[in-house]
């Protein structure tokens, strides 16, 4: 400001007291061009301070402070905390946003193992891990290895942690039967032969 004013000094007329002095001339066109980057000047330190008053730095920090981060964090899928529900005969959407993790293993509810039948013809099998709930549903098939006549197995108790029951394997029919007195009196079964493979299917039940 203190330079356009001495410029504008300098382009003024002489004083009335100083009619016979020389006036020395005045380069007007530089002196245009000196106020002109006086003016550009100026107007660049006007919009700096307009950008400053825009952009207000303690706004901002406020905006990122801990509670604003921590509300992000909380919004953000979490891993779940608890492990899900068995199988059910009745399917849910659920509403839970939680997700499940890449190693996650899922709870198995049937229980499967071999056993062998012993000299009496009986089966028994424990299991590693109880079954969840309820009481289970056992299905033992046996292995007819050998062939021959069909093995018949039976299931006598089951629990949550354990079964057991007996095998049988079907009687050929002797060509001495010769009337239904003498059918009705033989044993068509007998016991399944020592170490006879059974399969011990389980499942919990749903009814």
């Amino acid at each position: 400001m203190k330079k356009l004013i001495a410029l504008a000094l300098l382009a003024a007329p002489a004083a009335a007291g100083a009619q016979g002095r020389i006036v020395r001339p005045v380069d007007t066109a530089a002196l245009q061009a000196q106020i002109t980057a006086l003016q550009q000047q100026l107007a660049a330190k006007a919009d700096k301070t307009a950008l400053a008053a825009k952009a207000d730095t303690t706004a901002l920090a406020a905006k990122a402070n801990a509670t604003d981060v921590a509300a992000i964090a909380a919004a953000l899928p979490q891993p779940a905390t608890a492990l899900p529900a068995m199988e059910q005969t009745t399917p849910a959407l659920g509403s839970s946003t939680k997700y499940l993790r890449e190693d996650y293993v899922p709870m198995r509810i049937t229980r499967a193992g071999v056993v062998l039948t012993d000299a009496a013809g009986n089966w028994s099998i424990t299991y590693k891990k109880a079954l969840p709930s309820g009481t289970a549903v056992v299905l033992p098939i046996p292995m007819n290895v050998a062939g021959g006549q069909p093995i018949i197995c039976n299931v006598l108790t089951t629990t949550l942690t354990s079964s057991s029951g007996f095998c049988v394997q079907a009687r050929t029919l002797p060509a001495t039967i010769l009337n239904l007195t003498a059918l009705l009196s033989y044993a068509v079964v007998q016991l399944a032969p020592t170490g006879t493979k059974v399969q011990i299917f389980a499942i919990p039940t749903t009814e």
